[in-house]
């Protein structure tokens, strides 16, 4: 026990030593504290990308493997030691901050953050739920438009950067620790598939079939489980809470101005996407380091840092990871406008063309209709994503609804105003428009020609839906430029115009914040719902009930997340999962087809077959649409029946010959 932990102790050691040593020559330049996290950062993503080779080379990830991956990572950094200890001023020479106005900023916004984070604790629920809001206390929403205009204050008055990235980060963090306080069973559906392959590959060491996605962070995760000794589900549970307040920081690192990045930071609340950062995914980790990537080069950050957190993002998922590559290189390479232009376009061009390279080499592929894009029809069914909603004549709701179709062209807007008015960073604002444009065109294009058959009807929008958020990432640094630089003019203002604005821009922040989770109101219906108690409880008594036969169930994404969670991958039929998976896959529809009000054995015998199994249980949630009719019908007909906490959850046992 001693001897681990000395070992754990010269691994920290390793990143808060060589954090420094190589801070002192990646980010020069930068505060004391800054050149330490951009040495620790570069280090862990060297560290990461060397793990990721393991993993891929056959090598299973163990206590050997993390010795050598640190050991390769350190020796890869060690020629940038030119000299070691080096003391490097910044080269920042705004005022000393106002600590009057940094105690009256930091203080509220931290008791704000307090405030909401107490009310999620206090909210935590075992039960299956839509939304978390209604378990909310009633002031959660006005706390976030404190810590807004806390965050706009001290961008005004608090004379340094720090405060707004610390009141930044608050916000983050008191939003995104809503999901895992509240959801005491886990959020969303794709957490449970990824917990449960980082289970395996830090038990086994590896995963077979290994995929071609994600390694970059299940090395990442495993690693600080095993360094840490947390459990998988804690640090996958916490990892994006903690792990975006980089993203603030990173915008810090676009300019050495304290004011411009003041002000932008002010305003990142405001536009930025929430939603796909609430639940820790491979897609959000890459989002993340993909933008910390083009922080980077617009800091002109040391190369090598740049082009290690470039190429980390796409190792955490290629299909992220790649435009967020070519923009980088494209910042990187913007005095050459020919060829930032040819980057540009390549960024543009980069998932559709994936796409078809991985539909020649997969049975899973694309079908496409280039047709389409003439076809006016096909055109305005995709346009219509982005029409205004309709007015339920219900304030709040109408008014978050609003704000989150407005995000777009506010930011594309403001965007236009950056590039006009900021000569010093046009150039780099122009790559970034363009880049973000053609992310957007190549959405529509991959919305409107491509049919994604092979995913059930909900999802088959998701790739042109992803390819829409790493537009609005890539667009989010001019947008929060041009705002910024907006927002500046509130001390010219008179006294009503910015008290109004000081009003509306807190209160949308507060929409923004309401807009991250699901929501089930009079503009915004949430079909899915958590995984409850009886789910896991329904789980563990099917699998005793069989005594060990073979068994295939038709359930919803629910009570499939509790088996993931119970009993990880415990049997496939060829490529079929016992369980459905509404990612895709046969099972799910065959599901569908027996929650029918007047369904038949023929989709239970289907499932038998698909599940190579005689027993096949099928589940219905009470919340599921019409199910006490689908109950009584399937009660007619199976071999067995058990409900759940009071008929929340009712299960039906066939016997198929």
């Amino acid at each position: 026990m001693a001897g681990l932990l000395a070992l754990k102790a010269a691994v920290v050691f390793s990143y808060v030593y060589f954090g420094w040593m190589y801070g002192e020559r990646l980010g020069r330049g930068r505060s004391t504290m800054g050149r330490w996290l951009i040495g620790a950062l570069t280090l862990l993503a060297i560290q990461s990308l060397w793990q990721t080779g393991f993993y891929y080379s056959g090598l299973r990830l163990n206590g050997f493997s993390d010795a050598l991956s640190l050991a390769l990572a350190v020796l890869c950094l060690g020629p940038l030691i030119i000299r070691t200890h080096v003391k490097e001023e910044s080269d920042d020479t705004s005022e000393q901050p106002s600590w009057g106005w940094v105690l009256a900023t930091i203080v509220p916004a931290t008791l704000a953050a307090t405030y909401v984070i107490r009310g999620a604790w206090l909210a935590t629920t075992l039960d299956p739920i839509r939304t978390p809001w209604p378990l909310l206390p009633a002031p959660t929403l006005a706390a976030f438009a404190i810590i807004g205009l806390a965050c706009i204050l001290a961008a005004w008055k608090a004379k340094a950067t720090w405060p707004a990235i610390t009141i930044a980060s608050l916000g983050l963090v008191s939003i995104l620790s809503i999901a895992p306080l509240v959801y005491a069973n886990g959020f969303g559906f794709d957490g449970f598939l990824h917990r449960a392959s980082m289970e395996i590959l830090s038990s086994t060491g590896t995963l077979s079939p290994k995929p071609p996605y994600y390694i970059g962070l299940y090395t990442l995760q495993t690693w600080l489980a095993r360094l840490f000794s947390f459990s998988i589900a804690d640090i996958d549970r916490w990892f994006m809470v903690i792990a975006l307040i980089l993203l603030p920081i990173g915008l810090a690192w676009t300019t050495r101005d304290r004011q411009k990045s003041s002000w932008m930071l002010a305003s990142l609340l405001l536009v930025l996407p929430l939603a796909p950062f609430v639940a820790t995914t491979p897609q959000a980790v890459a989002y993340l380091v993909g933008f910390l990537a083009i922080s980077a080069a617009l800091g002109r950050l040391h190369p090598i840092t740049t082009l290690t957190l470039a190429i980390w993002s796409l190792a955490i998922h290629p299909l992220a990871g790649l435009p967020f590559l070519f923009v980088t290189l494209a910042v990187m390479a913007r005095e050459r406008a020919w060829l930032a232009a040819l980057l540009v376009i390549a960024a543009g061009c980069s998932v559709p063309a994936a796409f078809f390279f991985l539909g020649s080499i997969s049975s899973n592929h694309v079908i496409w209709d280039f047709s389409r894009l003439i076809n006016i029809d096909a055109i305005l069914a995709t346009l219509s994503r982005f029409q205004p909603p309709t007015n339920r004549v219900a304030l709040w709701a109408d008014a978050a609804a609003l704000l989150e179709v407005l995000q777009l062209p506010i930011i594309l807007i403001a965007s236009t105003f950056a590039i006009w008015k900021d000569v010093e960073r046009r150039r780099s604002w122009i790559i970034l428009m363009t880049a973000g444009c053609l992310l957007i065109v190549s959405g529509f294009i991959l919305q409107t020609t491509g049919d994604f058959a092979f995913l059930i009807d909900y999802e088959r929008g998701n790739y042109a839906d992803r390819l829409f958020v790493i537009a609005r990432i890539v667009l989010l640094i001019p947008g929060v430029a041009g705002l910024g630089l907006l927002l500046s003019r509130i001390p010219r203002l008179a006294l009503a115009p910015a008290l109004f604005i000081l009003a509306l821009v807190p209160a949308c922040i507060a929409a923004n914040a309401y807009a991250a989770l699901p929501r089930h109101d009079a503009a915004n219906v949430s079909r899915g719902w958590s995984v409850g108690r009886a789910d896991i409880e329904v789980v563990r008594w099917i699998d005793r009930n069989a005594t060990g036969s073979p068994y295939t169930v038709l359930a919803n994404q629910s009570v499939s997340a509790a088996a993931v969670q119970e009993l990880g991958f415990k049997r496939y039929a060829n490529d079929v999962f016992f369980y459905p998976i509404p990612t895709g896959g046969p099972l799910y529809q065959k599901f569908l087809d027996a929650m029918n009000v007047d369904t038949t054995l023929d989709p239970i015998r289907e499932a038998a077959k698909l599940g190579q199994s005689k027993l096949v249980y099928v589940v219905v949630n009470d919340y599921w649409w019409d199910a006490a009719k689908v109950a009584e019908h399937l009660s007619t007909m199976a071999d067995a029946q058990e409900s759940f906490r009071a008929d929340r959850v009712r299960v039906y046992r066939f016997e198929i010959n």
